[in-house]
């Protein structure tokens, strides 16, 4: 077998960074991608690729496969600038998908649970996506480019995903040592998923000859950020009256905020295909704490 390769598109992001790193482990020579010119210049192995302009694009190494993971993910952001967001999150992995498929390589794709409108527990991935979000209907539409070019992608659908030294967690709990209030969300929620669990998941979907569609990934269950906040003051020994409950509805504009009655999906799909089986919601805040620690 000859040597397997593998660009992943948006590597600088944790996520890119974790799954090179993966793939590497897997025996894979990997290509990661990075609009910053200075990353490329000084890595052999990192290729100059702009998701806005597509500059890189054409001479972007052919793959076994391309993991397109680069998005502009916040919601102020797409809703300031739709056609510069839309050129990220929809326009560009479609020509990335399309462009690297026809040298022969396969396609994974980063979507969203975004792609969903909150209002229903664990939506199937047969479900037709119906979002209430600009970022939202961008994934969307980048899901439906990239299956409509009859290239036979991999599209991942991840809640949110809890990374080492995770910002907003960092935060809290530098407020709290310090003996500052924090106001975590009691209205929003989340079926968070810890970074390792979701690049096992990527890993394990390739070594899979018949993975092909849509999959998602999200915990079995929800938690709102309030007891997440909770579990951290726990952890730390803080006294959790130095949380103050507060609603994101009463303090995020309607337009920049998503907040899903249901936050978790039914990830059938990778249950049947890889044996995944779903964790708690807990798992990703403890697996935060530990690495912290």
């Amino acid at each position: 077998m000859g040597i397997r390769r593998a660009v992943v598109a948006g590597g600088d992001s944790p996520i890119g960074v974790a799954l090179a790193t993966a793939l590497t482990t897997a025996g894979y020579e990997v290509v990661r991608t990075s609009r910053r010119s200075q990353n490329s210049a000084a890595d052999p192995k990192v290729h100059p690729l702009d998701f806005l302009t597509l500059d890189g694009l054409e001479s972007l190494p052919n793959a076994d496969w391309t993991f397109i993971v680069a998005s502009e993910t916040r919601f102020s952001e797409c809703l300031r600038d739709p056609d510069r967001s839309g050129q990220i999150n929809h326009v560009a992995p479609v020509e990335i998908g399309k462009t690297q498929a026809s040298k022969g390589g396969r396609v994974f794709f980063f979507s969203s649970i975004a792609v969903h409108d909150g209002s229903h527990e664990d939506p199937a991935e047969t479900d037709v996506p119906e979002p209430n979000t600009l970022y939202g209907r961008q994934k969307r539409d980048a899901e439906l480019g990239l299956l409509d070019a009859g290239i036979d992608p991999v599209l991942l659908r991840p809640a949110k995903v809890v990374i080492p030294q995770f910002s907003l967690f960092e935060q809290w709990r530098c407020a709290m040592l310090s003996a500052q209030a924090v106001t975590p969300f009691s209205d929003m929620v989340v079926a968070p998923i810890w970074l390792e669990t979701l690049i096992d998941i990527c890993v394990r979907l390739i070594a899979t000859p018949a993975a092909s569609g849509v999959y998602q990934a999200s915990a079995a269950d929800q938690i709102s950020y309030l007891e997440m906040a909770r579990n951290i003051a726990a952890f730390d020994g803080i006294d959790p009256e130095i949380l103050v409950p507060t609603k994101a509805s009463d303090v995020l504009p309607e337009e920049t905020r998503w907040l899903p009655d249901y936050a978790t999906m039914s990830c059938g799909r990778l249950e049947s295909d890889i044996g995944f089986e779903r964790p708690s919601s807990l798992d990703a805040v403890n697996h935060y704490l530990r690495t912290s620690a």
